[in-house]
C-alpha cells in the first residue's frame, strides 16, 4: 500500500518555517524492518536552496520505537519526493526485534 502525500512544517535552511508537501512517508522501518506508518517528528532543510530536506520519523512498533531519518528532494514542482531512508549509525546491543 502506497502512503498518501502529506503536509508538514519544515524549518528552512535560513531558519524560517514553512509547510511543505511530501509525496509519501517511508513504508518500512530501517531498524526493525517492519511495515509501518511512521510518526512524523521534525523536518529541516539541508541545502541553501531548500531543495533537500532531512525528516526525522519514529517507528510506531512497540518493540522498536526507534528514530530514523528520511531524505527528501524537490526536483520539479511543489512536492518533495522520498530519496533514501537511514537507520541510526550505532549498534543495538542485546536487543531483539519482532
Amino acid at each position: 500500500m502506497q502512503h498518501l502525500a502529506f503536509h508538514h512544517p519544515v524549518q528552512l535552511f535560513r531558519g524560517t518555517g514553512a509547510t511543505r508537501r511530501f509525496a509519501a512517508a517511508p513504508e518500512h522501518c530501517p531498524v526493525c524492518e517492519q511495515r509501518i506508518e511512521p510518526r512524523p517528528l521534525v523536518a529541516h532543510s539541508t541545502s541553501p536552496d531548500d531543495l533537500l530536506v532531512d525528516f526525522a520519523f519514529q517507528c510506531p512498533n512497540v518493540h522498536c520505537r526507534r528514530l530514523f531519518v528520511a531524505e527528501y528532494a524537490l526536483e520539479a514542482g511543489i512536492t518533495y519526493d522520498l530519496v533514501a531512508v537511514a537507520a541510526p549509525a550505532f549498534e543495538h546491543h542485546g536487543l531483539a526485534f519482532l
